[in-house]
């Protein structure tokens, strides 16, 4: 559930990991994946849709570290 309200967020912010898009949302433990819908791309920004809340603060550089750690925590 949650309330999936639409987003803008920087294109590089955007991960496609096992044909799903991510973001890494910055939390006090570091970063957490969470699922996003793409609705639409520009080479700058991308409009999501997904559980995120305003003012929250999503990476945009160190993605493959983080997608690395994700892949590990799907084994």
């Amino acid at each position: 559930g949650g309330d999936a309200s639409q987003w803008r967020v920087s294109a590089d912010a955007l991960v496609n990991f096992k044909n799903h898009n991510w973001v890494f949302v910055r939390s006090p433990e570091g970063f957490v994946a969470t699922p996003v819908t793409l609705l639409s791309e520009t080479p700058q920004s991308a409009s999501v849709q997904g559980a995120l809340k305003a003012g929250e603060r999503v990476a945009t550089r160190g993605l493959l570290t983080l997608l690395a750690e994700l892949a590990e925590a799907e084994r």
